[in-house]
Order: C-alpha cells, then sequence, then structure tokens
C-alpha cells in the first residue's frame, strides 16, 4: 500500500518561543543532537512515508539549506515558500499543483505524532467524509481540550473551549483536495487558516464532514516551552 503524500506546515513565526526562535526556526531546534524536523522526518519514513512536502515561510532558506545539505533520507522532500505568508490553508492550496494527489496527509511542523498513520489512511479509505482528523483523549490535562466526538462524527470547537469537551487536535489530517476549492466551501474565497476550514466542514448544516481517528499515545510539540521540556523529557526516556 502506497502511502498519501504528507505536507509539513513549517512556515509560522513561532512567536511564543521568543528568543529561542529569533534566530532559528522551530523545525531547526535541537533534541539529541538533531533537529526536530529531522525526527519528524525519521518518523514519517519509518512509516512508510516516500513523499514529503514542506510549506515554509519564516527562515526558509536556513530549512531549505539543512535539506539539501543533509538530506539522505532516501525521501522525496520538495519544498514551497509563501512570501507573504498565505496562512496554513493558503499554503495548503498553493502546493496542490506540486504534489498532484487527490489526497494528502497534512501534519503542523511543531507536532511530533508516533502513531499507525497507515491504519489512518486505511480507516479514511473506508469513510465517506471528505477529511479525517487524529483526536487524542485530553480531557483538559495537556492543553484545553477543543472537540467532541458527536454519533458518527465529530464537531470541531476551537472558539467555545470548555470543560465539557474531552478531545484535543493531535496535529495530522487527512484531505481530499477538494475541501480547499471556495465553491466546496460555499465561501467565494478561500480562508487563510486551516482551523476555519476545520470549522467550515466540521459543522456544516449540522453534518460533519471530517471523521474522527483516535490516538491512544499523546503527541507531543515543540511550539511552546512547555511543549519543548515535554519532548525533551519523552526522548530521554525513549533511550534509557
Amino acid at each position: 500500500m502506497e502511502m498519501f503524500p504528507i505536507i509539513i506546515l513549517a512556515g509560522g513565526k513561532a512567536t511564543r518561543l521568543g528568543s529561542l526562535t529569533e534566530n532559528t526556526p522551530k523545525s531547526l531546534l535541537m533534541f539529541n543532537g538533531k533537529p526536530f524536523l529531522q525526527h519528524q522526518i525519521e518518523l514519517l519514513k519509518k512509516n512508510n512515508f516516500n513523499r514529503i512536502h514542506l510549506c515554509l515561510g519564516e527562515f526558509s532558506e536556513i530549512i531549505i539549506d539543512f535539506i539539501n545539505y543533509n538530506n539522505n533520507f532516501n525521501i522525496d522532500i520538495t519544498y514551497s515558500v509563501d512570501k507573504p505568508l498565505l496562512g496554513t490553508a493558503g499554503a495548503i492550496d498553493a502546493c496542490l499543483e506540486t504534489i498532484k494527489s487527490e489526497y494528502f496527509f497534512v501534519i503542523y511542523g511543531d507536532s511530533y505524532v508516533d502513531m499507525d498513520y497507515k491504519d489512518m489512511q486505511i480507516e479514511y479509505d473506508d469513510c465517506a467524509q471528505f477529511s479525517m482528523m487524529s483526536i487524542y483523549k485530553n480531557n483538559n490535562k495537556f492543553d484545553k481540550s477543543n472537540i467532541n466526538i458527536i454519533d458518527n462524527g465529530f464537531l470541531v470547537s476551537y472558539q467555545n473551549r470548555g470543560a465539557n469537551l474531552k478531545y484535543i487536535d493531535a496535529g495530522v489530517s487527512i484531505y481530499d483536495k477538494y475541501v480547499f476549492e471556495p465553491e466546496y466551501l460555499f465561501c467565494s474565497y478561500l480562508p487563510s487558516n486551516l482551523k476555519d476550514i476545520q470549522g467550515i466542514i466540521s459543522n456544516f448544516d449540522g453534518v460533519s464532514e471530517i471523521a474522527p481517528y483516535i490516538i491512544k499515545d499523546r503527541f507531543y510539540e515543540v511550539g511552546s516551552v512547555e511543549g519543548i521540556q515535554e519532548f525533551q523529557k519523552y526522548l530521554d526516556e525513549k533511550n534509557e
């Protein structure tokens, strides 16, 4: 079974990290002698991905240099650069001609999600929705939960976080490219933020076009100081 291509959204400014990313992108923050991006790519290679596309923006030159001079991953890695930044949804839309695939994974550039990607793709192939999102039963433990499963689908409630929400977006999704066509969204424009699109398709006239994929183990992110510390702890414990 061939895996869909995967898009890594790595164009953000990382303002939450302050001086840590003043001259370095999140993707190249070092953990155990390797940049975070390398940890991501090695995880994706372990899960049989052979096509990766990087959506870049801030510090794109540094990331491209890393890929060009250190690409011994034996994976087809392409990239696009958004200047000015197009937003997460705009960046995906802009690279669809490059990846040339009707279906694709998307992962955030600061997310590390060790899960069964092949199983997620199989479940997506069997569902009728245009998208599937990996979710984790967080119960507000690591960050505020933002999702509840409802009947055969679920609603994504980014604006109305609360104690009644049990799950959180784990950072990996699958999409049909049709989702990024404005006529599908019944809008005159494509929203620039991926979360806006998720909000629209998760509750369009009361119907969700996003299927849930529940992961059992927690995910990690390096978009916050706390997240960096937790990911480093995870690596240290894994190597013991």
